[in-house]
């Protein structure tokens, strides 16, 4: 099974809103800023 996710970089004004990963112990990103996303639903398109 395939599965998908999404990676955003939202700018305003020269300025990104950005997420700094720290709560997960084994994340491979924690202490990491990182743009916003997330998993598909099952019947979700990149747009939605």
């Amino acid at each position: 099974m395939t599965s998908l996710s999404t990676l955003c970089y939202l700018e305003q004004d020269g300025k990104y809103l950005m997420l700094h990963r720290t709560v997960k112990k084994h994340d491979v990103n924690k202490d990491k800023w990182i743009g916003v996303g997330g998993h598909f639903e099952a019947d979700e398109s990149p747009e939605e």
